[in-house]
């Protein structure tokens, strides 16, 4: 008994001196906002319409990924999930001009 305590012993230090190495990577999806054009201009009390295009790796689900719209400090649409396409969008009534 003592020496398979002993054996087990040496494997577990042998097995905790090793060199492996687990390596997460994992690259954030990429978001194009497709609508307004830059430089776009708004009227005070029209509707806005944000359209954005997410695409991640292959093996990501870009449905499960949520989009919020700001400017400054302020929300204009609270997150919601991207569509099973890819595109999330946000329309809003503007009461101050861009």
């Amino acid at each position: 008994m003592r020496k398979l305590l002993l054996f087990g012993t040496g494997l577990a230090s042998i097995a905790c001196r090793s060199d492996k190495v687990i390596i997460a990577n994992f690259q954030p999806p990429e978001v194009v906002i497709q609508e307004p054009s830059d430089g776009s201009n708004f009227y005070v009390g029209q509707f806005l319409r944000f359209k954005a295009f997410t695409q991640g790796s292959s093996d990501e689900d870009v449905s499960e990924f949520t989009h919020q719209w700001s400017t400054g400090s302020q929300t204009i649409c609270e997150p919601e999930f991207f569509d099973e396409d890819g595109y999330g969008f946000c329309t809003v009534y503007s009461p101050w001009a861009c």
